[in-house]
């Protein structure tokens, strides 16, 4: 049984991807380690601005033993 149309599917366009060969630092974005610097500056009652390395948009899965130490650090001091 196929879906209603699901036979229009090879039709859409192919989504755009992110190459493969891009590292980390193709990704960094100019300037954040000044705007992490001026966190306590301007974000008031702010405990820590923390930065783990090696770890994206996804950070719960990608580093999840820092993340956890990290909340667990920040409840610890509340």
């Amino acid at each position: 049984m196929v879906a209603a149309g699901r036979g229009l599917l090879h039709a859409l366009p192919v989504p755009q991807t992110l190459p493969a060969w891009l590292t980390p630092s193709d990704l960094a974005i100019p300037g954040m380690d000044q705007i992490i610097a001026a966190m306590p500056a301007l974000v008031p009652r702010l405990r820590a601005a923390e930065v783990i390395p090696g770890a994206g948009h996804w950070l719960q899965q990608e580093a999840s033993e820092a993340v956890n130490k990290a909340l667990v650090d920040f409840l610890r001091g509340l």
